[in-house]
């Protein structure tokens, strides 16, 4: 099932700081550069980039350099972390 971007850029990974990682659409694009979809396992999506598109970071310090993504199909996988309660994704 395709995942709607928010706010012109699709969210890769979540960070409940705001530092999340996107890939940023073109409104004029007629195919979108970037489409995610997610599945029944919510710690496993698909990116679909259809055109060169980078990875940017969305934090002012300690970050890396955009990661240009080719056209493809590439699977995300979020992890896990052990808690009291059981597994539950990382939260950062």
């Amino acid at each position: 099932m395709p995942v709607e971007p928010a706010n012109g850029r699709v969210i890769v990974t979540h960070s409940e700081t705001g530092h999340d990682h996107v890939m940023v659409l073109s409104r004029a694009d007629p195919i979108p550069a970037v489409q995610m979809f997610s599945g029944g396992n919510p710690l496993i999506a698909w990116l679909q980039v259809n055109r060169p598109t980078p990875l940017e970071h969305l934090r002012p310090h300690d970050t890396h350099e955009p990661i240009m993504f080719e056209p493809g199909i590439y699977e995300v996988r979020r992890q896990r972390e052990y808690v009291a309660e059981g597994f539950r994704q990382v939260q950062d």
